[in-house]
């Protein structure tokens, strides 16, 4: 009756959220009437990032008596008992329970579940409950990213997500990183991981996408998720969804931050009278006087005391300012959002700079109740213009010369007697531009079907990337004068288009519910460059605009072009969200494959027990166990692996002079073709559990993973009378396994004050089979030029093991090296010959960690928030480019080492002599490491004094980055950053960044 009155006088508030859940409050005089006035309390209800919770609920604990919040997630309610506690619930959300103490204004912010039952999660064309999901599928927190310093959002997810390896980009001011999702299947080809944005392929890099845009991200693991996906899948999909509107008033959001950031450590180089030192300790005999081992600027320059540190003048403070200005909202039947962001970052590398300006637009509309269309749309102008200093060759650049003439400007020769070695800041001078312009876009259409559950959507996805590259280098360079000016430009350009049919069905028959799928697209990628090389100039004037006048040295010009086809079905089938199935298959033709294998069949299947939904599970009293899902899959992903026109044979030209000396023209075959190449393919099982515990307190994931791969593509040697000597086969097999755990707890949940843990914990062994090579007897054999080793990892480090310093009491005559004196380097005999041939080599390690570890804990009391992140990467070995006994008669700067001498007889490093290390022992470290990789400090304004304000949020945030490192790892400033052959120095070193940003709503 008081409903009908309500209706009839208007006094009811119908909400809907955003999973279609129907909320009604009655605001009806009688209705209010019967509830107590004595205590009214008011406030508000947002998630952890300030945005608002429409339909949260909120219950004097003990009673009935309750209210909802509303489109800004405002609340009102009067309460029996002025110190009550309020219990504050949202679907998707952890229960929070909140003393009032006497307080009139409440401000609560609820956490999402990390493994809720209801929440909804993005699986690849479409999306699910996370308690319907077959396969390993990970989420990351974008909170995460709200508070930090991040160009790339790759670089935030390092650690925060099991399964996921990251090595961020060093110092380097766009951030670029390499990601591999459960490790290397893959010798030869890319283990790149799948991007998906917004439902649509992006092949342009993380860093083009602003973080601050990006909604939810999902990584997909084991085959039976990715498999949807097919070819492109084998080594794993990223999901990232951004931001949408929603329905209510338009709201204002604006993000802005400063950094700056210093190198963390610089490898410890010898100094002007040091590196002297020891360059006369090396050389000098009795015969062999001063003169003919140092030049004289080095004499002069030891006599006049310069000492040049070169780094110093190659790194400098960078500086990191970003600004992101959103508008979303929407209606009943639309919605839309709008963000412009400017990111201008200065590296530590001076001329090491990047700048991203983009605009984001994603709108959706509904045409009448069965059309909806819409569009996601990026647009990105990047700027990496200039050529940063040599940060390695300032390193190994002699102390003993100086960067300026006397005249002030940059020295072209700083060692006159030495002209091969150029100026580390030459490049700092070079004339450079270098912009991208990149347009992606993905516009859709979705149209209810007559048949209730049926759609139909079909998706129209393009990406134009743009590259203009121009550089040159003047006579006041050393590599323009010795060429009178040289000079490139190059365009680039990237154009991928795709269409994709899906047809949908979901519908639910009583206790069982079933998810149809059906997908056929097309996919089409053109790549042009054209690059041109000059020198010999009239002036530096006009840089790279003199190409006419000129001589050219060089044309290039390519194009390809490639075509992918695709079908899939996919179905999931539910029974009472008890028992879950999932099949898929997925058809997918590449052009670049030759004709008799252009197309491969991936299929995959996947099942799970909700065994917290039986009754038997139920009636065993066990009120701790809130969720236990047993997930098992199984299938197949392919991986195209080679670019197009791989299987095709090429020729090459080659010009000569005949007897006559007239000039002929030639070709030879540089590659044959193979119309067989076909599919590398991926076979994996995975067995996985999600648990909940102690209602909600402890939640995770626990999975262990085999993979197998094979077919790889590979080049094979084969006899030089074809013409050349090697071929792309599909040959070799590699074996992958792992085990990945993910948690989250909430340790302590009282009243103001909470803390919350989120941890990963991820294994990996990886193993070869075999590389197609076999001995007279058809086994298979390891491939030492490569480095590849049946039964070892693919990554692995191969050498004379270091065995310490010949000593002055060793009796050297009688060993295995009764040549060695005492200060050289031991080897050890792996074998126990009694001497040092190559087969002693053993494998001295792996540049594959054995496992990481992700930590990061959160303290919340009223509207502070302190957050510490720590990552450690345990049980990797890498070569130390500063760990070189060869010192290239000290012509460039080196280590301060501790050598060995007879009255320091250390085992560290040998002695400061020529050949003190014949074989060449391997300079393998542990580097192995543990980081303070992230600490933010954040406030939020209370909304009273928002209200003044008249906005809706206000934080504040300090954010400290890679503040601590522990490792073991010597010589080299972080091994983080050093390549797996330790060939190179890294290019830019780590550095610590200290961000002050601001958040602000409208």
């Amino acid at each position: 009756k008081l409903l009908k009155e309500s209706l009839s006088n208007g006094n009811l508030d119908i909400l809907v959220t955003e999973d279609n859940t129907i909320l009604i409050k009655d605001n009806s005089p009688k209705i209010l009437e019967q509830q107590v006035k004595q205590h009214n309390i008011s406030g508000t209800v947002t998630d952890l990032s300030g945005q608002p919770l429409l339909g949260a609920n909120i219950i004097e604990k003990g009673t009935n008596n309750g209210t909802l919040t509303d489109y800004e997630g405002n609340f009102t309610i009067n309460l029996t008992d002025k110190n009550a506690v309020l219990v504050i619930s949202y679907l998707g959300f952890v229960t929070k329970e909140v003393s009032v103490e006497g307080q009139t204004q409440l401000d609560i912010s609820l956490k999402e579940r990390a493994e809720g039952l209801d929440e909804i999660v993005v699986v690849g064309y479409g999306s699910q409950k996370k308690s319907d999901i077959t396969g390993s599928v990970a989420s990351f927190d974008v909170s995460a990213i709200e508070s930090v310093p991040v160009t790339n959002v790759a670089s935030v997810m390092q650690g925060r997500v099991a399964g996921v390896n990251l090595v961020q980009g060093q110092g380097d001011a766009e951030a670029n990183t390499s990601i591999l999702v459960r490790g290397q299947n893959s010798l030869s080809a890319s283990n790149t991981p799948l991007i998906i944005l917004d439902g649509i392929q992006f092949s342009s890099g993380l860093s083009a996408i602003n973080p601050r845009d990006i909604k939810s991200i999902e990584v997909l693991k084991d085959a039976s998720s990715a498999a949807i996906y097919g070819a492109r899948a084998a080594n794993g999909v990223i999901l990232i969804t951004t931001k949408k509107g929603k329905p209510g008033k338009p709201k204002v959001s604006y993000y802005a931050n400063y950094s700056i950031s210093n190198v963390s450590s610089v490898p410890d180089m010898m100094d002007g009278e040091t590196f002297y030192n020891r360059k006369v300790e090396y050389f000098k005999t009795p015969e062999n006087e001063l003169e003919n081992f140092m030049t004289a600027t080095e004499l002069e320059n030891y006599n006049n005391g310069v000492s040049t540190d070169w780094s110093k003048l190659v790194l400098r403070q960078g500086q990191r300012q970003e600004h992101t200005l959103s508008v979303s909202g929407g209606s009943e039947n639309s919605s839309y959002y709008i963000s412009g962001s400017i990111d201008q970052t200065k590296g530590v590398a001076i001329n090491n700079d990047f700048s991203r300006y983009s605009l984001k637009m994603n709108y959706e509309s509904k045409v009448g109740d069965w059309v909806t269309i819409g569009t996601n749309t990026l647009l990105g102008y990047y700027d990496r213009s200039g050529v940063n200093g040599s940060v390695s060759n300032a390193l190994r650049m002699n102390p003993l010369t100086k960067p300026y003439d006397e005249a002030g400007s940059l020295a072209i020769y700083p060692w006159p007697e030495q002209i091969s070695y150029a100026n580390p800041l030459e490049q700092t001078k070079y004339k450079n531009e270098d912009i991208t312009r990149l347009v992606n876009t993905n516009n859709y259409i979705e149209v209810k079907l007559p048949i209730d559950g049926l759609t139909y959507r079909i998706n129209t996805g393009y990406s134009f990337n743009n590259r203009l590259y121009q550089e040159y280098r003047g006579v006041d360079t050393k590599y323009g004068l010795e060429r009178r000016g040289w000079a490139t430009t190059y365009g680039r350009y990237n154009e991928e288009l795709v269409i994709e049919n899906l047809l949908n069905y979901k519908k639910d028959f009583g206790d069982h519910s079933i998810f149809l799928t059906g997908l056929y697209s097309s996919q089409k990628t053109q790549n042009k460059l054209q690059r041109v090389y000059g020198e010999n100039f009239i002036s530096d004037i006009m840089t790279y605009y003199q190409f006419g006048a000129t001589d050219v040295t060089s044309l290039e010009d390519n194009f390809t072009e490639s075509r992918i086809l695709s079908q899939m079905l996919r179905a999931n089938y539910g029974f009472k969200s008890k028992y879950l199935l999932t099949l898929t298959a997925r058809r997918d033709g590449y052009s670049g494959f030759g004709s008799e294998t252009k197309f491969g069949i991936f299929p995959s299947l996947a099942v799970a027990w909700n065994a917290t939904k039986e009754k038997f599970v139920k009636d065993l009293d066990m009120e701790w166990l809130n969720v236990f899902k047993l997930r098992f899959s199984y299938g197949e992903n392919g991986n195209m692996a080679i670019d197009p026109y791989k299987t095709l044979p090429k020729l090459s030209s080659y010009n000569y002079l005949d007897g006559d000396l007239n000039s002929a023209f030639g070709y030879y075959p540089e590659s044959l073709g193979d119309p067989s190449l076909g599919w590398e393919t991926s076979r994996t099982m995975n067995l996985g559990v999600d648990f909940s515990l102690f209602k909600g307190r402890i939640q995770g994931s626990a999975d262990f993973f085999k993979t197998k791969t094979s077919d790889l593509l590979l080049n094979k040697t084969i006899s030089p009378v074809n013409g050349t000597t090697n071929i792309i086969q599909n040959i070799g097999e590699t074996k992958n396994k792992g085990f990945e755990l993910q948690l989250s707890s909430v340790n302590v949940d009282h009243n103001n004050f909470n803390w919350s843990t989120d941890a990963t914990f991820s294994l990996y062994r990886s193993e070869i089979v075999n590389v197609g090579l076999t001995d007279s007897s058809g086994n298979y054999i390891d491939d030492l030029g490569s480095n590849w080793f049946i039964g070892e990892p693919v990554n692995v480090l191969f050498g004379y093991k270091y065995g310490g310093i010949w000593q002055l009491d060793d009796d050297i005559a009688n060993s295995y090296q009764p040549d060695a004196l005492p200060g050289d380097v031991k080897v050890v005999d792996t074998n126990g010959d009694g001497e040092i041939t190559p087969d002693d080599r053993v494998i001295l390690g792996s540049s594959q960690p054995k496992f990481t570890i992700g930590i990061n804990n959160t303290l919340k009391y009223k509207n502070v928030s302190l957050s510490f992140f720590i990552y450690s990467v345990q049980g990797v070995t890498k070569s130390n480019p500063l760990w070189s006994t060869f010192v290239n008669d000290y012509n460039m700067n080196i280590y301060n080492y501790n050598f060995w001498s007879e009255t320091n007889p250390t085992n560290e490093f040998p002695a400061n002599r020529i050949n003190n290390n014949k074989y060449g022992a391997s300079s393998m470290g542990d580097a192995s490491f543990t980081r303070l990789k992230d600490v933010t400090l954040s406030y939020a304004f209370n909304k009273d004094l928002l209200s003044k304000l008249k906005l809706s949020q206000l934080d504040i945030f300090f954010n400290a980055k890679n503040l601590v490192t522990i490792t073991n790892y010597k010589y080299s400033a972080d091994p983080e950053f050093v390549g797996d052959n330790g060939n190179e120095l890294s290019p830019i070193p780590l550095s610590k960044t200290y961000l002050l940003g601001l958040r602000l709503g409208f």
